[in-house]
């Protein structure tokens, strides 16, 4: 059973600039680069990959991705004029086809009070994850985006895992491993984990198992529902 991995992030109302948003993008894109080269160069999105391949990211540059977030603000249907409180959303790839392709999502700067966690990093890890599947490295990428955006929550996750259990993003989902920000979550560490390391003053990163957890596997499953109940998560 192949398994598709994600690695989401998420947190509440936060109003931000572009620019403040852009600089925490840009710290992220760099940390992510130095971290695997699957992650290390980015394009904007378009209708062709010749097209999109031409519009290489300089994730150095905040003034560029500012301009990039600011183009991808909400407008309304009349009229045009922005939904200022709906933040800023930016969607990139990182220009490979097939196995290799890893595409980011972002939606920062968003304090809509009808919207609770409208913000949100969402990053589709590649399905053939070469060295990311070493759970050091792809810590290293869950620890990088704790640092950057300091969200609520955030996790390394399975496609399955979020169809077979109720996922909300109001709730961590403890899979392959999580991150809780001590704010939102003063958890105590998880006894059956593989590590428990904090990030800075944060929060606190878990992983669960060596690998990523499998659904049809009863002792990944079983690690999982004892995690949970450590950090009191229900399942």
């Amino acid at each position: 059973m192949d398994i598709v991995l994600t690695l989401g992030a998420y947190w509440t109302a936060r109003k931000e600039s572009a620019e403040e948003c852009a600089e925490r993008l840009s710290s992220f894109l760099s940390e992510l680069a130095a971290t695997d080269s699957a992650l290390s160069v980015w394009y904007e999105k378009a209708k062709s990959k010749r097209e999109a391949t031409q519009a290489k990211l300089d994730v150095g540059c905040v003034k560029a991705l500012t301009d990039l977030l600011e183009r991808g603000q909400n407008r309304r249907d009349v009229g045009g004029d922005v939904i200022a409180d709906l933040g800023f959303h930016v969607g990139i790839w990182n220009g490979e086809r097939s196995l290799k392709a890893a595409s980011l999502s972002v939606t920062c700067g968003a304090y809509s009070s009808t919207q609770q966690f409208g913000n949100n990093v969402l990053l589709d890890l590649p399905e053939d994850l070469g060295s990311l599947e070493q759970p050091e490295r792809m810590q290293k990428v869950l620890a990088a985006t704790a640092k950057a955006w300091e969200p609520d929550w955030a996790g390394v996750y399975s496609l399955d895992a979020t169809n077979n259990r109720a996922f909300s993003p109001t709730a961590p989902l403890v899979d392959w491993m999580v991150y809780l920000s001590r704010e939102e979550f003063p958890a105590p560490p998880a006894e059956q984990a593989m590590s428990v390391t904090q990030i800075n003053d944060l929060g606190t990163l878990i992983v669960v198992s060596e690998h990523p957890c499998r659904p049809d596997d009863p002792s990944h499953q079983a690690r999982v529902a004892a995690i949970e109940s450590s950090i009191g998560i229900k399942a």
